[in-house]
């Protein structure tokens, strides 16, 4: 089973902190080395139980053991694309078989901008004939991964750029696309903003080629609470807050397509 790895926990005023994250996330697998009929019966649970995550784009929004080595010259700053295809690419038939989710937390710029054609080109660089995005693929915009958060501006995204990313023909083998989007609930002016975005997404995205978003999609699905000083500094827009109260809304597709059936 998946675990949160007590000798790499979060800070509670990290980017990256949150339910599911208090620390890095670790697998377990010496269990299975114990005997042959342990690794036959068991040896697919690991990937089928894990969703390795990955965050989208700037460094100080990622865990530390995910940020690259200052010192490599060579290093272009891709490191979490980098990340996903070298994952990816090393996967064996039975591996891309066995895992189920990936987990991706993107700031908007980075969506709007399709920087993610770094992760889904076709391109040399990755082996299209084999290769293959896992069966369900969850997207995360937090409450500092919108434009300017630090200064209150209002939500915004471009109306098209979740159907630029599944147009592409690597998202064609995933079955379910999940795009889950957070504020802070203690702020109903923000609240509004987001249900007028859902509304929008599920008017003017409610298909995108063979994916349908689901019928009960764009209802709130939980809510936390952390300190207001985010990366232990005080933010202009929260001066006044010692707690952030979130919500978290979630907008679901579904690909409904031949492609998924035969990747």
């Amino acid at each position: 089973m998946p675990y949160e790895d007590p000798a790499c926990p979060y800070k509670t005023t990290d980017y990256y902190y949150r339910p599911g994250h208090n620390a890095r996330n670790k697998s377990c697998t010496s269990l299975l080395y114990t005997c042959r009929r342990a690794w036959i019966e068991a040896n697919h649970l690991p990937l089928q139980l894990a969703e390795p995550t990955f965050w989208m784009r700037n460094e100080e929004r990622q865990p530390e053991w995910t940020r690259r080595n200052r010192s490599d010259e060579k290093d272009d700053g891709l490191r979490d694309e980098k990340r996903f295809l070298k994952l990816m690419n090393r996967l064996t038939v039975n591996n891309r078989v066995n895992l189920k989710g990936i987990h991706i937390f993107a700031q908007v710029f980075w969506l709007e901008q399709d920087m993610w054609a770094n992760m889904v080109f076709d391109g040399a660089e990755m082996d299209h004939t084999s290769f293959a995005w896992p069966s369900e693929v969850k997207m995360t915009i937090r409450h500092t991964d919108w434009w300017c958060w630090e200064r209150n501006r209002p939500l915004s995204i471009q109306d098209d750029c979740i159907r630029r990313l599944l147009d592409r023909p690597a998202l064609k083998s995933a079955e379910h696309f999940i795009l889950d989007l957070e504020t802070l609930r203690s702020s109903r002016e923000k609240v509004d903003q987001l249900e007028n975005i859902i509304r929008r997404i599920k008017t003017k995205q409610k298909m995108i080629g063979d994916w349908v978003i689901d019928d009960d999609s764009g209802l709130e699905i939980s809510q936390w609470t952390r300190p207001g000083n985010i990366d232990g500094k005080p933010v202009p827009a929260h001066t006044h807050l010692t707690q952030l109260d979130y919500c978290i809304y979630r907008v679901r597709w579904e690909n409904m397509g031949p492609a998924r059936k035969t990747a």
